[in-house]
This record gives structure tokens, sequence and C-alpha cells, in this order.
């Protein structure tokens, strides 16, 4: 029985949620293929194979799939926060962010799509965010990308199911904190600056509103995403909340 083939984007940083889900799938017995803009600077051994790609740059993908010509599966980690008040966000950090987090998934999808091959089943799954549902301040470009993201898996899910059923399935994981990852120390890092607070107080307010009193992991969000890959389909156009209740409050 031939291995499927996963291709993870956004797996280069330490810690890294996209990290966490090559391993584990690959470990599962997946072909993993990594993409980054950023060569990783931990063990890779497990990998299949890795390409420098810009994921948020038209050309970048489209390389991609003139040189990938078959996956089974697609997860799209790639996401950044640039977290300020309103009046000092500027143009070039909110075109980044959404550039980042919602052209991204626009880009991978489509030109998947654009290259696929019929019949076998393919699933995308894009990791978001429960900021897309839940508005917080100083979060004005994260929460709208994060929010696009949300949106545009629930459309395209629903289009290309209407159009080849099961072949496609469309799925997002809108993360709550992941606690340790670059963005999780990056968030705590401007918590310090914007809110004048210590890195010990900002832990303890990103984790205050989240019923379960922590966050999560790398290593549990790839198990969702390695259930999700094999077991997904009646979950596709949904955007599963792993926030541990924060959304309920």
């Amino acid at each position: 029985m031939m291995k499927k083939t996963a291709v993870v984007a956004g797996i280069g940083k330490e810690n890294s949620i996209g990290y966490g889900i090559a391993k584990r799938l690959s470990e599962g017995g997946y072909s993993v293929i990594g993409l980054d803009i950023y060569h990783p600077v931990k063990d890779i051994n497990f990998l299949y194979d890795f390409m420098v790609c810009d994921v948020t740059d038209e050309e970048s993908v489209k390389e991609v799939f003139r040189v990938i010509n078959y996956a089974d599966l697609i997860v799209n980690c790639v996401g950044i926060n640039r977290m300020s008040p309103l009046e000092h966000c500027s143009l070039e950090d909110w075109n980044a962010t959404l550039r980042a987090n919602l052209t991204s998934n626009f880009l991978l999808l489509r030109e998947w799509v654009r290259n696929h091959r019929h019949g076998a089943q393919k699933t995308f799954i894009a990791i978001t965010s429960d900021t897309g549902y839940i508005p917080k301040s100083n979060s004005c470009a994260y929460a709208s990308s994060k929010a696009g993201a949300n949106m545009f898996i629930q459309a395209t899910a629903r289009e290309l199911n209407k159009k080849y059923g099961e072949e496609w399935i469309v799925t997002a994981l809108a993360l709550g904190r992941v606690e340790g990852t670059p963005m999780d120390k990056g968030t705590i890092d401007d918590m310090t600056r914007v809110l004048g607070v210590s890195r010990e107080e900002a832990n303890a307010l990103l984790n205050k509103n989240i019923p379960l009193g922590r966050g999560t992991s790398p290593a549990e969000v790839a198990e969702w995403v390695a259930f999700l890959a094999e077991h997904g389909q009646f979950a596709s156009g949904n955007v599963l909340r792993i926030d541990g209740g924060q959304l309920q409050g």
C-alpha cells in the first residue's frame, strides 16, 4: 500500500504548530513535504522533502504545484499576529497580516484545485483562530484576517462539495491559545509592550478567560489534525473551535 502524501506549510520555526503537525503525520505513516519561508532550525530527517516557499506569494505557490504533482493532504499553519492599537496599526502590518493569515489559504487551495487529479479524496486543513469569533482589543488586523479565513473555509468547502462531493474535504481548526509557540511568545512580548504588564501577568491574562485554565500545545493540535486527516469527511465546511471552552466564557 502506497504511503499518503501530506504538505504542511509553516514548519520552519522551533516549537511551531506546523513542525509538530508535520512530525505527527510522519509518525502516522505520511510522506510529509514541508514548506516554509525559513529553513527549519530543528531536525527534519522525518520529512520526505522540504521546499522554501512564501505562501503569500502567487508565483512561489505556483512553483510548489509545478514540483509536487500529487498530495492527499495539505495543512496550512502559516500565520502572524502584530498586536497594536488601531491608531498605531500601519498599512504594512495590516497587509502583511492579511496575506499571511488569509491570502495564503486562498493561494494554496486555489492552486491545488487547479492542479488536482480527479478521483482520490483530498483534505485541506487551515489552522485559524478563535479570534475570528471573539473580538479582542489591539488585534484589528489579526481578528479580521482570521474571521476571513474561517469564512473562506466555509465558502470554499460548500462550493467544492457541491461540485465534487467527498473528493474534497475542506475544514479548519480555530485555535485558542497554543502555549510555547513563536506566536504565543510574540503575543506575550506585545502585551508587555502595549499593556505595560510583566510576562507573568501577561501569561495569567491569556489563561484567565479559558475555562480549562490553560492553553493547548502543538502536540495536542497535531492529534486533531491527524484525526481529521483520516476521519474528517463529515466535518467538511466546518471550523472546529479548539479553545478550551473560551468562546463559551
